[in-house]
């Protein structure tokens, strides 16, 4: 017959077997979760001085690191040149990721790719060693296509080995839902960059982001093998339209300067038309023309991110947004937007 003292003891040993039952249970619920992405910026400049906005942004949005364009690489005579590198005139406060652009006709051309990836190699570490600068990662950016596909795959393999860095690439939509013919490069984490998915055009769609577009693209994204981090947009630029016809692409374009200007009126939500001839920021407008200004709004993000979240097989660590600029910024305020729309991934 069992004792009341081993009665007491079975039961204890019950209780805790279902204390720790309890506990597993919360905590494997809680291992579901996952932190929210970093939020880091691209820096896209030939030169290296942050504004009082630009420090306030990456301040208020606990930015850790800055995606900074080095250099592009194109062509000159059929031979591969590096095209404006950057001057840093301020030294970065925060982690750097140097980010190499590479034109697509560079590796189509009977390239040297063992010379080329020596080059880049070694401006980079000129760079960086010129202005005291250190790094743990190199991001190369192209999009290549089957036909330089093996040259740039050559190359990625090239600067792993001269550089002992990390090594990044960017990922376009199509890499994604044609990996089994684009290949996957042989890096160490991709980023895929979630806009200009369209062409530009004199219609009314947005080349930047086009969301019916995007979800086509983003289907078989749980099944890419890569890391993936994402790349988003908060630029915006303007489309010089004459006769119907692309004419020109206005950079850093502020919708506003254009509403307030009487010599230009609007005639759709993003769509303005020129009153009368005038030079204006550094363009000829004639009477008649066009200006499609194309953006990406709060909402637009937030859309990009609920989609991506449905898609992705696991959350990225970070999400870039390109580009760190005083125009780009002031249409979302300064404040810390951009960590509570990563917060919501």
């Amino acid at each position: 017959m069992l004792r009341y003292s081993q009665y007491f003891i079975s039961l204890k040993q019950i209780y805790r077997t279902i204390l720790i039952l309890v506990v597993f249970i919360c905590f494997s619920s809680c291992s579901n979760n996952h932190d929210s992405p970093k939020v880091s910026f691209y820096y896209w400049k030939t030169e290296f001085k942050l504004s009082k906005v630009e420090r306030e942004v990456i301040k208020n949005n606990h930015v850790e690191t800055l995606y900074i364009r080095y250099f592009d690489i194109g062509l000159k005579d059929n031979t591969p040149i590096p095209i404006a590198p950057i001057h840093f005139i301020q030294k970065p406060e925060i982690q750097i990721v140097p980010v190499v652009y590479i034109k697509n006709e560079v590796l189509v051309s009977s390239v040297n790719v063992q010379k080329l990836s020596l080059d880049i190699i070694k401006l980079i570490q000129n760079i960086s060693n010129y202005h005291k600068l250190t790094y743990k990662e190199i991001q190369l950016d192209c999009d290549w296509t089957l036909e330089s596909k093996f040259n740039y795959f050559k190359l990625i393999n090239l600067c792993k080995k001269l550089s002992n860095k990390t090594i990044s690439s960017t990922i376009r939509l199509h890499q994604v839902k044609f990996s089994s013919r684009t290949g996957i490069p042989n890096v160490d984490k991709g980023v895929l960059m979630y806009y200009n998915m369209g062409k530009i055009s004199a219609d009314t769609l947005n080349s930047i982001y086009e969301r019916d577009i995007a979800i086509r693209y983003i289907k078989k994204l749980s099944q890419y093998p890569l890391e993936l981090n994402i790349a988003l947009p908060i630029y915006s630029w303007g489309i010089h339209i004459r006769n119907n016809r692309v004419i020109g692409l206005i950079n850093k374009i502020k919708k506003k300067s254009f509403i307030s200007d009487t010599n230009f009126t609007l005639i759709q939500h993003n769509i303005l038309l020129t009153k009368t001839s005038i030079l204006k920021s550094g363009f000829f407008f004639k009477k008649g023309d066009r200006i499609k200004i194309e953006s990406v709004s709060t909402i637009d993000i937030e859309k990009m991110i609920g989609d991506l979240s449905d898609h992705v097989k696991t959350p990225p660590k970070e999400i870039i947004f390109f580009d760190l600029d005083d125009n780009n910024v002031d249409e979302y305020n300064y404040g810390p937007v951009f960590q509570k729309m990563c917060n919501t991934f």
